[in-house]
């Protein structure tokens, strides 16, 4: 007996091709050589934050906000404080791990998976 599941992925955020990797100890992404640092990517719908959250744990997240995606100014940025990430369009505010801290946001935010290998870190979905 096979158990298929027709879940469908309820994040409004388009989904797209994700398969790149980058050197963590390039001198361009030196904001990752500490934990809790973090840089921005091309990449994704709208871009992809790479957060350090220890030497051997990563996150990619996309950028998009989850609510009204199709805005063009639907776009999250870390805070100054580096606690989360705020839209600048709808002020919704995320969780490291994605999660909605604030809304009128109710979607987490997209992540891709990460993998580090040596210095090299893949990101793909």
């Amino acid at each position: 007996m096979f158990v298929t599941s027709c879940k469908k992925d309820e994040n409004p955020t388009p989904s797209v091709n994700i398969n790149f990797d980058i050197i963590v100890t390039n001198i361009e992404y030196k904001e990752l050589w500490n934990d809790g640092g973090f840089v921005y990517v091309t990449g994704g719908v709208k871009g992809i934050i790479i957060y350090r959250r220890n030497e051997d744990e990563y996150l990619a997240i996309e950028r998009n906000c989850t609510y009204k995606p199709q805005d063009s100014c639907a776009i999250a940025e870390v805070d100054a404080s580096k606690q989360y990430m705020n839209c600048k369009c709808c002020a919704s505010r995320f969780a490291w791990d994605t999660s909605v801290m604030k809304g009128p946001a109710t979607i987490p935010l997209r992540q891709y998976g990460t993998k580090l290998d040596g210095n090299r870190l893949y990101v793909y979905n």
